[in-house]
């Protein structure tokens, strides 16, 4: 079942579900039990490496939200996740071929405020905006808005940082034509399989980060243990991190979770032990630490327009708002 079409009161039925039969009894064995920690950098890190129909649940979100305590996989750890063991080891053996805080490689920014045969993404341009006050001077900067795919790919060489604001599309019955939406995506669109020609593994770029929908989703029942999907092709094309999504995302909520991530990247000194770390910052936020938080609204960033309910039916925040997010890498 897909996670997205459930309503907001079974999504968190589906977290306490996924806590007591998996993510819990594994951190308790792991002897992750306590929630409080004195500095971000003494969080235990955590990769989950699901198979099957497992990689269609948010394990990452799973827990007791509702509630003051630490039955919940962020409240004990930051969470990621792999492809496979074996892209893990990879990616551990070659963490050292970069400089950690290294930044001397361009940040390419790339936003799609509106996109032919979609609905206009008003905060697009915005985060773009934001990451380029954020990110430091010394770090060149390729900014394209509503570009087409031929400048996003020769921009893309050379790159360390790589964002994409705007719409994404996950193919239904052929995940390597899932698509980033540029100006040309109609008639020449950007796919996962141009992501994974583009091999970056001698010099690994350190972020990928796609700011739109269903990023990491595979809708192809029967190719569930490939990782072929938009997040996937660019760890597979050498990023040493990815972070996406798992369903629709909220354009206006984008713009402070990929702030969040930005600034702890910065203040780390734009380390790769940052990126998860920030993400978890920027989710944690958005659910509003345990109570309070971020509610969905209708524009999403889904060239599949779907209707969601604005009208908060719990104390927390929208679980389709934070749990979305998801990290990949180590």
């Amino acid at each position: 079942m897909k996670s997205r079409s459930l309503a907001r009161h079974q999504m968190l039925d589906l977290l306490k579900w996924l806590w007591d039969v998996m993510a819990g009894p594994v951190l308790d064995v792991l002897g992750f039990r306590e929630t409080e920690k004195v500095t971000s950098e003494e969080w235990p890190r955590v990769c989950w490496i699901p198979t099957g129909s497992l990689c269609l649940l948010p394990i990452h979100a799973a827990g007791y939200h509702c509630e003051t305590s630490s039955r919940t996989v962020l409240d004990r750890v930051i969470p990621s996740y792999s492809l496979s063991i074996k892209s893990l080891l990879y990616a551990r053996r070659n963490k050292a071929q970069r400089i950690q805080g290294e930044t001397s490689d361009k940040a390419v920014l790339v936003s799609m405020a509106s996109t032919p045969g979609c609905t206009d993404l008003t905060f697009a341009r915005k985060e773009t905006l934001e990451l380029e006050s954020l990110i430091p001077a010394s770090v060149p900067r390729v900014v394209l808005h509503k570009p087409h795919k031929k400048a996003v790919l020769a921009a893309l060489h050379g790159c360390s940082v790589f964002h994409f604001a705007g719409h994404g599309l996950s193919h239904p019955s052929d995940p390597s034509m899932s698509t980033l939406l540029m100006t040309d995506w109609q008639t020449n669109p950007l796919t996962v399989k141009d992501l994974v020609t583009m091999k970056f593994h001698q010099n690994p770029p350190l972020l990928a980060y796609l700011s739109a929908c269903s990023t990491g989703d595979n809708q192809d029942l029967k190719l569930l243990d490939e990782g072929i999907h938009l997040m996937g092709a660019c760890q597979l094309a050498g990023f040493r991190h990815v972070i996406g999504s798992l369903w629709e995302v909220s354009d206006k909520h984008c713009v402070s979770a990929a702030k969040d991530v930005y600034r702890t990247m910065v203040t780390a000194g734009m380390s790769g032990e940052s990126v998860s770390q920030g993400l978890h910052n920027a989710v944690m936020s958005l659910r509003g630490g345990p109570r309070g938080g971020a509610y969905m609204t209708r524009e999403s960033r889904d060239a599949r327009l779907v209707e969601t309910d604005e009208s908060p039916e719990n104390d927390i925040g929208d679980p389709f708002i934070w749990a979305a997010y998801i990290h990949m890498g180590i």
